[in-house]
């Protein structure tokens, strides 16, 4: 992995430029499927380096002011994570999902884990009904791998849960890698912390 990475962040566009501590940069959901796996590593190395720091910013609303300043100092604080002289760009919507599927791995969470809780739910917002109506599609979902065939076929198997979990006034989102991270969040607080946020999840 250690070469592996490098390489990745390289292809991905994000430029290697040299600087002798490496760029943390926060923009939108990034497209280019490089880029959403690095994306995905990154959180990894980040919640295996500080587990309790990424609980405690998973259960925090991240659409928040806050949230952004918060998050932003933990990314900043573990940039290491980023190969040297590389450059990250992420939003917190994506981060907070990347950091919700690994801390999900992390404590070893099961398919029949989710259909009992979401079996019990009553959360109205869009990704909870999702996992309630399909909580093993979901999790197969958030089994795959990012930015992958398997991921977008994962993805197609839960569009029509979508649009029926959907607001009538709400169009869904189109873009699949923040349509994964609210499902990634949404799960972990379904497991984790049960009650709703304003965050919609």
């Amino acid at each position: 992995m250690k070469f592996v990475l490098p390489l990745l962040v390289g292809m991905a566009g994000i430029a290697l430029i040299g600087a002798a501590r490496p760029i943390v940069s926060f923009e939108e959901p990034p497209v280019d499927p490089v880029a959403v796996q690095v994306m995905a590593v990154y959180a990894q190395c980040v919640v295996a380096r500080d587990p309790a720091e990424a609980r405690t910013l998973l259960a925090a609303d991240y659409t928040t002011d806050a949230y952004k300043k918060a998050v932003r100092t933990f990314a900043l604080s573990h940039r290491d994570c980023v190969p040297r002289g590389g450059k990250l760009r992420f939003n917190q919507i994506v981060f907070a999902g990347d950091m919700a599927e690994a801390v999900m791995k992390r404590q070893g969470v099961t398919a029949q884990q989710i259909e009992q809780k979401a079996s019990v739910d009553h959360v109205d917002t869009m990704p909870r009904c999702v996992i309630k109506e399909k909580a093993g599609d979901v999790w197969a979902l958030l089994a795959s791998k990012p930015a992958s065939r398997d991921e977008q076929g994962r993805l197609a198997a839960l569009q029509d849960t979508q649009t029926i979990c959907a607001p009538k006034d709400k169009v869904v989102a189109a873009n699949p890698v923040a349509m994964r991270a609210r499902l990634a969040l949404a799960t972990y607080r379904l497991l984790n912390d049960p009650a709703p946020t304003s965050a919609g999840n």
